[in-house]
């Protein structure tokens, strides 16, 4: 049995696909389309209606009750949470230097793979199989 453990909402509404941009509707204004964007088993999207950016990382086929599953699940969802803070903008440009915004986003977003990490774990060990993690920032 499968079960996905996170945004819900996130996982029904991920569609394949690139990414559409920023297009001018009337002379002055601009109308911002989400976008989405699958790279492996990561697909990233947003913003959404509320100004947040979502990630699903691809967990189907670990077992998290393992060491080697968890270091695995561990390593998807820290590059998940990357791939989240560089499409909501939260880069750091300067090599070296701290940026608050992208901390407080690879903070969020590590924190909550890690709660959902251990959710599926605890999942794993009851028979059910994760086969995503969510993760999501801004708004």
């Amino acid at each position: 049995m499968k079960h996905a453990v996170g945004l819900a909402a996130l996982v029904c509404a991920l569609v394949t696909g690139g990414s559409a941009i920023a297009q001018p509707n009337a002379p002055g204004d601009i109308v911002a389309r989400a976008h989405s964007q699958r790279l492996g088993w990561i697909t990233t999207q947003g913003p959404d209606a509320a100004g947040r950016y979502a990630v699903a990382v691809d967990v189907s086929g670990i077992d998290p009750t393992t060491e080697a599953g968890w270091t695995r699940m561990a390593r998807r969802a820290a590059h998940g949470v990357n791939e989240l803070c560089d499409v909501a903008g939260a880069k750091t440009f300067v090599l070296g230097t701290r940026d608050a915004v992208r901390e407080s986003c690879l903070d969020e977003g590590r924190n909550s793979a890690l709660s959902q990490m251990q959710q599926a774990r605890d999942a794993a060990r009851r028979g059910v199989e994760v086969s995503s993690l969510g993760v999501s920032f801004g708004g």
